[in-house]
């Protein structure tokens, strides 16, 4: 006796095998993507891997360099298209920066360079090692207090500092803000000392992005050249002291300095007639 399958359901077994294996190269995909960091300040971000937008990163432990991203296999390619003068701007050039990965377990990733331009870029042919922000907590890091200084600018960025104790106490002194961020007007009913309480979430949160920037290898450059804010940061911890000032945090401090503007934009606050001072060692850097 013959035994006929049904056409549907061979159909329906091959689209099942097909949505299987576009499952798990999504969950591939989606397991790569966030922020991976290393000690020696190196970065890689990975927030689109379709080669439409470039909200992607890599950091050699300065200045990020933006770009599209596309996997293909165990493949992944940075690329960077841009005119230049040399032909008058009438073509469009393309860098590719090229990396195998290995061990993306969700927790940590090793990027081979492939190409020469990803080999220039990190220096060296030797695999880059980083691991997820999120698991690179380090417990043992007690915070005491910090100073954090930002601006100005050539535009309308605020210009303030402040200090935050271990109960979460704040201290600030703004010194100039725009009124709307028209810079013609000045919003003076905004500047002066304050002080206040950082909520419990935003205490939480600010220990916690100490404890995953590698803080205690900070080796940041100061870089000082262009139109954005200098900002300054001494944090105490565990008896020690750590500091930067330039106007370009690396990606592994990104974290936390938006937690920082968040202090500073968010935190409730009531103004004082005494006037006090912040002391920040890293301001004195150059």
């Amino acid at each position: 006796m013959k035994v006929f399958q049904p056409v549907w359901v061979v159909r329906t077994g091959g689209l099942l095998l097909l949505i299987c294996i576009q499952l798990a190269a999504y969950g591939q995909v989606s397991s790569l993507k966030g922020t991976w960091i290393n000690a020696a300040m190196q970065a890689v971000v990975i927030g689109d891997m379709t080669g439409v937008h470039n909200d992607n990163q890599l950091s050699a432990g300065d200045i990020a360099h933006s770009f599209n991203l596309v996997q293909r296999s165990d493949t992944l390619d940075f690329t960077n298209a841009y005119t230049t003068s040399a032909d008058r701007y009438k073509q469009v050039h393309t860098d590719r920066l090229t990396f195998t990965i290995t061990r993306p377990d969700g927790r940590t990733l090793v990027l081979v360079p492939v190409s020469k331009l990803a080999e220039k870029f990190f220096g060296s042919r030797r695999p880059i090692v980083v691991k997820r922000q999120e698991s690179t907590v380090d417990s043992t890091i007690h915070f005491e207090e910090l100073a954090f200084a930002s601006g100005p600018c050539y535009g309308t960025c605020p210009t303030y500092e402040f200090g935050v104790d271990s109960r979460g106490q704040v201290k600030l002194h703004v010194l100039k803000v725009h009124y709307k961020h028209q810079e013609d007007s000045i919003d003076v009913a905004a500047q002066g000392y304050f002080v206040g309480q950082l909520p419990d979430s935003l205490r939480y949160r600010l220990v916690n992005a100490l404890q995953t920037c590698y803080l205690r290898q900070w080796i940041i450059e100061s870089r000082m050249c262009c139109d954005a804010p200098q900002q300054a940061l001494t944090v105490y911890f565990n008896g020690q002291q750590q500091t930067f000032n330039t106007q370009f945090p690396p990606i592994v401090v990104a974290k936390l300095v938006d937690v920082l503007q968040e202090i500073y934009e968010a935190c409730p606050r009531k103004r004082v007639t005494t006037p006090f001072v912040i002391t920040n060692p890293a301001k004195q850097m150059r």
